[in-house]
């Protein structure tokens, strides 16, 4: 037990320096040396001046010239450390989405965007539209057609229509039938009832039917199993087995090019067969599955399931497995390893010999598997702030 500077008896504390003789407790660090509590006489106690949260910006600039936290290694929890965002991406250290285009600056960094650059390519379409449909921000792809309903991303950016769905609306017309007729592409029940009529019952309304040349009596034309209207939003021909005529059946081709073949999109798993992302949270309909999430609920995305810190959208983007809480195995949890700037994929992040949870990531003096043990925080080195460094209380 280390004994208290008040009372003690002791002339000298566990740094062999004179003890403090007013009663001021003795915090661990060097010991001031005029009126003012400091040995280089600026007003700043010795204590401020030292970085006290790991990383390269001194305590006393944090305080006065960046406003940052000093305790705190990321002071607007982007995932990106403070000294790295001043000195190497020039994002703003208070600010988590500096470009305010929607997407974190930490996410911005490892989807390859810049945390500065609103859109990033260019094309008159913001990077977190694109980022969330499943478009690539750092390509101009405005004049493509995701989901093959005719119309481009940025006339669908326009519209307000989903760029990943054929029929944003889910009223059986495809989105640019629905333009090209003066129909409302994000209203459900604005059609005509002569042409909205479903006279067989099988998901696809009389105006698809006489366009595809199905019947309108029997809900599945050429009799493959599957319904007329399953076909067409599938993408595939009510009255051609084999549309694109290579050998394999449509319902057994993946139409929206997302890991799942229309077959299972349908039978299984009740997924759009012409959409990605059917519940539009970021993540396809196949990962979803994999990770036995829910492909329709897009809620399921912002839980942790493995509760390590991170949602499971962001592990994703990270890399790490959503549903084991230390994906390297080295101890350390994904979370705390994310929020400390070290790499939850490799046990030793620095490759210097030592494990992460044998570094002492916020230098206080105790390795991340002593404060692990004891539930001090090892990203502050005083966790329940309240001045006395976590070693000097261990």
């Amino acid at each position: 037990m280390i004994a208290s500077s008040g009372g003690s008896g002791q002339a000298n504390d566990i740094h062999g320096e004179s003890r403090h003789t007013d009663g001021t407790p003795d915090i661990g660090a060097d010991e001031y040396h005029d009126d003012n509590g400091t040995s280089d006489g600026d007003g700043v106690p010795d204590w401020v001046e030292l970085a006290s949260d790991g990383d390269s910006l001194l305590s006393s600039s944090e305080y006065t010239t960046h406003l940052t936290d000093p305790f705190l290694q990321d002071s607007d929890f982007d995932g990106l450390a403070d000294d790295a965002e001043i000195h190497v991406y020039h994002t703003d250290p208070l600010v988590a989405d500096t470009d305010l285009d929607g997407i974190n600056d930490g996410i911005e960094i490892k989807i390859g965007t810049s945390p500065v650059v609103a859109n990033n390519d260019g094309d008159l379409l913001p990077d977190e539209w694109e980022f969330d449909h499943g478009l690539d921000p750092n390509s101009d792809d405005s004049e493509l057609d995701l989901d093959g309903d005719g119309l481009t991303n940025g006339q669908e950016h326009a519209l307000g229509t989903d760029p990943g769905k054929g029929d944003t609306d889910g009223d059986g017309m495809s989105d640019d039938w629905e333009v090209a007729n003066t129909q409302d592409p994000l209203d459900f029940d604005v059609v005509p009832l002569a042409i909205e009529a479903d006279w067989d019952a099988d998901g696809m309304p009389i105006w698809a039917e006489i366009a595809f040349g199905s019947s309108d009596t029997q809900s599945d034309t050429e009799s493959d199993g599957f319904t007329d209207g399953f076909e067409f939003c599938a993408g595939t021909s009510p009255t051609d087995l084999d549309s694109d005529d290579d050998g394999i059946p449509d319902m057994d081709e993946d139409s929206d090019d997302d890991g799942l073949t229309n077959r299972e999109e349908i039978e299984d798993h009740a997924t759009s067969p012409v959409s990605q992302d059917t519940d539009g949270d970021g993540i396809r309909d196949s990962v979803e599955v994999s990770l036995q999430m829910n492909p329709n609920d897009s809620s399921d995305g912002q839980a942790d399931g493995d509760a390590d810190g991170l949602t499971k959208s962001e592990e994703l983007v990270i890399g790490t497995d959503p549903g084991v809480a230390d994906t390297d195995e080295d101890g350390v949890q994904d979370g705390l390893e994310h929020a400390g700037a070290l790499d939850p994929l490799n046990e030793d992040s620095d490759s210097d010999g030592i494990l992460d949870i044998d570094e002492d990531t916020d230098g206080d003096g105790l390795t991340n598997r002593v404060e692990i043990g004891q539930s001090t925080h090892m990203l502050y080195r005083d966790t329940d702030m309240d001045g006395v460094n976590d070693i000097i209380k261990n």
